[in-house]
């Protein structure tokens, strides 16, 4: 019965992953964290069932993740290597809100180690284009791949395991050094908190979303524990009065 499931879960997966037709051009950061999310709960439940994991984790799978690994590094750098633009699909029915700056979004730092998201999980346009959760939901789905690619997991591409480790190691310690230099804000009532969005500049928007990642699901996605001092601010921050007024932004 376990082996079954097992089978129809890879099924599931590997129909989502390439027959879902091609709805746009939204480039949303958290809908990277969400494949990587499944792919590791795929790996860790297919322990010893080498059929499913040869299935899934095939030569397909592995040139998504590359060319998803090889975008995050271009993302980082939005305004010199990007040419992201939304909308960027003739005759293609867009359903997401526009882009300032002719497609591009606001304008960003680059080089502080955060990736660059055109779409909020709520797939509003952010205000800034450093969407904070998501970056997290990345930051711990780089650390899970990086743990798979110890356990056996090929990426190919020309490159050994070991190449790979390397590289998929220093995106995350680039995000998670992002994150602790550029994420959160001192504040007067509630101390350090994670911001929402920022960009790299010293702008920084105090809010939270209903959608996943959010500020408040931290634990759940497994950044930081609910006894981490900043997260136990950050959430007195979101479910207080003061909510009210967060989705201002304020300059640095």
């Amino acid at each position: 019965a376990v082996r079954a499931r097992l089978d129809q879960i890879s099924r599931d997966f590997l129909r989502l992953t390439r027959d879902s037709p091609r709805l746009g051009s939204q480039f949303e950061l958290d809908s990277i964290g969400a494949y990587l999310e499944l792919s590791g709960e795929v790996w860790a439940r297919s322990s010893g069932a080498e059929s499913v994991r040869s299935a899934t984790f095939d030569a397909d799978w592995r040139r998504v993740v590359r060319r998803l690994l090889a975008l995050m590094a271009v993302e980082q750098q939005h305004e010199t290597l990007s040419m992201h633009e939304y909308p960027g699909v003739a005759g293609v029915s867009q359903s997401f809100p526009e882009l300032s700056r002719e497609g591009r979004g606001t304008r960003v730092r680059g080089g502080v180690g955060l990736i660059w998201s055109g779409f909020t999980p709520g797939d509003d346009s952010p205000a800034l284009g450093y969407v904070v959760p998501s970056n997290m939901l990345i930051a711990v789905q780089l650390a899970r791949l990086r743990s798979m690619l110890a356990e056996g997991l090929e990426l190919g591409g020309g490159e050994t395991r070991d190449d790979w480790s390397r590289r998929v190691g220093e995106l995350h310690a680039a995000v998670t050094r992002g994150l602790r230099e550029h994420g959160t804000v001192l504040t007067r009532r509630f101390g350090r908190v994670w911001a929402y969005m920022v960009d790299g500049f010293g702008r920084y928007v105090l809010m939270d979303d209903a959608n996943a990642p959010s500020l408040l699901s931290i634990p759940l996605i497994g950044f930081a524990p609910p006894s981490d001092p900043t997260y136990r601010a950050t959430r007195r921050l979101a479910l207080t009065a003061s909510a009210s007024l967060a989705h201002r932004c304020q300059a640095g």
